[in-house]
């Protein structure tokens, strides 16, 4: 059902052409059973709760994935974390992102290689009992767990790019590359006052490097070139 798309789940039981004709969950079991399991469908000890996780219901799930994926599947060096609206509007934190397709819902943090792979998720439900810096921060650092200190490099936009988390990196023998807000904490003092037309400074040094690269005076391009002495 994640792999073949129809508009209902009655439809996957569906003897109609238009659905394929032939139909493979009819042949494991009936319709009413599988809504059924589906209803009964459990994944923790509600008598072992974690109060303070809010994603505790799913929590083992979400760790079997993290845990699995990386054993099995090695990514190239380019990755990128990105995020996803899982339409939600249940008793739980969700957001409202006006500028996604599903604007209510659970956001779903994603580390992904090339390929369309997802190596790891996160979903985000504000409230971090560990923080390693910001919120974004304590994301990346999460997400990329395991797969720093080997020479990858990761893409990111705005939102996570900070000069915390490029010092770490630098650190970590990992490249960077993303957006940053030039009003952003670090960034200000790197970045000429001035407005300045598309691709007409660069700053930097042997480990990072500043590109004015969009037309937009409120991004600018981060890229960090490192030197492995």
């Amino acid at each position: 059902m994640g792999i073949v798309r129809l508009p209902t789940l009655r439809a996957y039981w569906s003897p109609r052409k238009i659905y394929g004709g032939n139909s493979v969950c009819g042949s494991v079991m009936s319709r009413n059973r599988f809504e059924t399991i589906l209803g009964a469908l459990h994944f923790c000890n509600n008598d072992a709760k974690d109060e303070s996780d809010r994603l505790f219901k799913i929590a083992s799930v979400l760790d079997s994935f993290n845990s699995t994926v990386p054993s099995v599947f090695t990514p190239g060096q380019c990755l990128t974390i990105d995020e996803s609206m899982i339409p939600f509007r249940g008793r739980i934190y969700f957001q409202y992102i006006p500028d996604k397709k599903h604007k209510f819902g659970l956001k779903l943090l994603k580390l992904c290689a090339e390929g369309d792979y997802t190596l790891r998720v996160d979903l985000y439900c504000d409230r971090v009992t560990e923080r390693c810096g910001s919120a974004a921060e304590t994301v990346v650092m999460k997400l990329m767990s395991g797969f720093l200190d080997c020479g990858r490099r990761l893409y990111c936009d705005n939102w996570y790019s900070s000069m915390s988390l490029v010092e770490k990196f630098i650190n970590r023998y990992t490249d960077y590359v993303g957006t940053f807000r030039k009003n952003r904490l670090g960034f200000q003092k790197a970045v000429p006052e001035r407005k300045l037309k598309k691709e007409k400074w660069k700053l930097g040094n042997s480990k990072m490097a500043l590109h004015n690269k969009v037309p937009r005076q409120t991004h600018s391009f981060l890229h960090i070139y490192l030197s492995w002495d």
